[in-house]
């Protein structure tokens, strides 16, 4: 016989955007659910913290990271063991696994503080 205990496995979803079609006055959420399940099976979900913030003029891919790095302060009060982000655009995920460069002076800092985050909320995501 075995015995299967619930672990916590912590999703983070973020998104941002413009009322521009890419520069205009921007919006960034993120929200965060812990999902227990076992071996087999997702067992429970629970929205754990929610935030949002309205930005001024900015590019899209601005309000994308700011969207980010909204979560992952508020995934400093968790402690993530499983952390998987998610978010619909490509183009900051891909430059913050180290597929895109960032070139644009705006978004390094941006980028900057999301992977500072990023090591201090998880050792992988």
């Amino acid at each position: 016989m075995a015995l299967r205990l619930a672990l916590p496995h912590i999703e983070l979803y973020f998104d941002g955007s413009t009322d521009g079609l890419n520069t205009g006055k921007g919006g960034a959420a993120a929200v965060i659910y812990a999902q227990f399940r076992d071996n087999i099976r997702r067992l429970d979900q629970q929205l754990v913290a929610s935030v949002s913030n309205t930005m001024g003029t900015v590019g899209n891919n601005c309000a994308e990271y700011y969207g980010l790095i909204l979560g992952l302060r508020e995934m400093l009060h968790c402690l993530a063991l499983d952390l998987h982000i998610l978010g619909n655009s490509e183009h900051v995920i891909k430059q913050l696994k180290g597929v895109y460069r960032v070139q644009n002076e705006v978004l390094k800092s941006y980028h900057l503080v999301a992977k500072g985050l990023l090591s201090t909320c998880a050792d992988s995501w």
